[in-house]
């Protein structure tokens, strides 16, 4: 038997179907739009030349249509259907495979479901996923500079002056992206032990950067306080929290700023600052993206 989990959720309540468990009412028979890579590409043609002239590629939404059939317990499962898939509330796609699970967030279309005297009740549901692209589940994050605890319980004091901590830096961080997903947004927190002034993050590859303060514009962080930059498509900003106060902060953005974000293959990061530097702490987060399941 075909080892894979299908589910949906309701993300406003967490109301939830499972597809594959026979012991919860639903199967799946088929299943269109989780395998494809679909996009559309842009061209011109001019009237006196063969061919015509690329301009660009872009990957539209993705349709899910899954065609499965209400095995018993009609009613209620009728119920369970119109709670999970309301008009207007969002969902998510859950697809787990060899134990690794893919997710994709969606909007419903529609949901077919047959009336009680149907004698094989089947049901159609049509799910439009604005972003085409699965995600993983969990954050993968990337240490580039923080502090490593060095003290374990429970503990014999042997040495005078013993250490406590110390400081794991790598100024310059590899993230290897073998998915074949541009455009991966990351969250980049920065924080500090001391004052630092224009903290900057640089894509070498890309030849890139984001930088938070200008030389006429400068910014000062102060021991405590954080920078958190957000670089996915549709939700970047740039926000400093002190003491649990958050402030935005995008007026001190560098002109020349970048929202980086992780493309195919190697991906170089640097951080930065004109003074303080070595005060920084530096961590990066993102979620996998994948074209299919």
């Amino acid at each position: 038997m075909y080892n894979r989990s299908i589910s949906c959720v309701n993300t406003d309540d967490n109301t939830a179907v499972n597809f594959n468990a026979i012991y919860g009412g639903f199967i799946i028979d088929t299943i269109e739009g989780i395998y494809e890579i679909v996009s559309n590409v842009n061209s011109t043609e001019y009237g006196a030349t063969d061919g015509s002239h690329y301009n660009g590629t872009i990957v539209p939404a993705r349709n899910i249509v899954i065609t499965g059939r209400i095995l018993n317990n009609y009613k209620a499962r009728r119920e369970m259907l119109y709670k999970v898939f309301r008009p207007g509330s969002s969902g998510q796609f859950r697809y787990t495979e060899a134990d690794e699970t893919k997710v994709i967030d969606y909007r419903i279309e529609y949901c077919k479901i047959p009336d009680e005297k149907a004698k094989i009740k089947t049901v159609e549901i049509s799910l439009m996923c604005m972003d085409p692209y699965f995600s993983g589940v969990n954050d993968i994050v990337v240490n580039m500079a923080s502090w490593v605890s060095a003290f374990e319980f429970q503990h014999e004091f042997l040495d005078e002056k013993e250490e406590f901590g110390y400081k794991s830096t790598e100024v310059i961080k590899n993230i290897y992206n073998e998915n074949g997903v541009n455009g991966i947004g990351m969250t980049i927190t920065i924080g500090c032990i001391g004052a630092i002034t224009n903290p900057k993050i640089y894509h070498v590859e890309q030849g890139d950067f984001i930088a938070i303060g200008t030389d006429s514009n400068p910014f000062t962080m102060d021991s405590g306080s954080k920078i958190v930059i957000e670089t996915t498509t549709g939700k970047k900003k740039v926000r400093k929290i002190s003491n649990n106060v958050e402030t935005a902060v995008d007026e001190y953005l560098d002109p020349d700023s970048e929202f980086i974000q992780l493309t195919t293959g190697n991906n170089s990061l640097r951080y930065a600052a004109d003074s303080g530097e070595e005060l920084m702490d530096v961590s990066i987060s993102y979620k996998m993206r994948f074209l299919g399941v």
